[in-house]
């Protein structure tokens, strides 16, 4: 969601530690929520609606990619209390819109403790464990004005966890009156009497993430200016960053030791 060059990923040593942790926080769970989400496309768009060609590894992979956006969600929704986000209508409004997220995470948080109630509950609620379903755009078709279109497709519905009891409600993805990307969208998953829109959640937090990038932006070149003026040091080296996203690779070597059968 953020370029690599974004002041969020280095911000400037002369920013109080206080901002640097907070900023830090806010862009580690933006990058799990937008790799998580890259993970279900991409396992989505590779099976489609082939149900068959689904390993249970592969499904068991997309719901714990969806309940890693419901944690980092939840963890968003929590760093935007802090001061330095007071101010944005965008970190109100993702708070208020995604509060889903946050009830998802403690309910499963509190799962063991509520088990004796879920197994005796007669209410008509998702699986435990998670239910994700996608749209599956159908062929495109040229219409009569010439326009390529989509007539239709099929919606899929994945879910985690052994059937308990004898009805559930199962939400589906409902591609009607909605944008559809190809070739896979509408991505939603739902967990106890929740439910989080993922595709509609990830445009969000672009948003969100993109209009903090330029305010905070402007307000540190403005701030950095003034100390510049003040202080007398240059813009250059009030920008100097301690730097993050940081890989190592270290070469050891020992004495050569045999290789046996399933240890390569």
């Amino acid at each position: 969601m953020l370029p690599r060059n974004s002041i969020l990923r280095s911000v400037p040593n002369s920013i109080v530690p206080l901002q640097v942790l907070e900023i830090g926080a806010f862009v580690f769970s933006t990058d799990v929520v937008a790799a998580s989400f890259r993970r279900i496309v991409e396992l989505a768009s590779k099976f489609g609606s082939d149900l068959n060609a689904i390993s249970d590894s592969d499904r068991i992979a997309m719901i714990v990619a969806a309940w890693t956006i419901v944690d980092h969600v939840h963890a968003i929704r929590e760093i935007s209390k802090a001061k330095m986000f007071a101010k944005s209508e965008q970190a109100v409004a993702f708070k208020t819109k995604y509060e889903s997220a946050t009830l998802l995470r403690n309910k499963l948080d509190h799962l063991a403790s509520n088990i004796p109630n879920l197994a005796s509950s007669t209410m008509r609620r998702p699986p435990v464990f998670g239910v994700l379903s996608y749209f599956v755009s159908g062929p495109i078709i040229k219409g009569a004005d010439g326009i390529p279109k989509i007539g239709g497709g099929e919606i899929v519905t994945l879910m985690a966890g052994n059937l308990t009891h004898d009805t559930y409600r199962l939400g589906m993805a409902n591609p009607i009156g909605r944008t559809i990307r190809l070739p896979v969208s509408l991505f939603r998953f739902e967990a106890f009497d929740q439910a989080l829109e993922l595709d509609a959640m990830v445009a969000d937090l672009e948003r969100f993430t993109r209009i903090l990038n330029e305010k905070f932006g402007a307000a540190v070149e403005a701030a950095l200016e003034a100390k510049s003026k003040e202080s007398g040091i240059s813009i250059t080296d009030l920008k100097k960053s301690r730097g993050g996203g940081l890989m190592a690779a270290v070469t050891i070597e020992f004495e050569p030791s045999p290789v046996f059968p399933g240890e390569h």
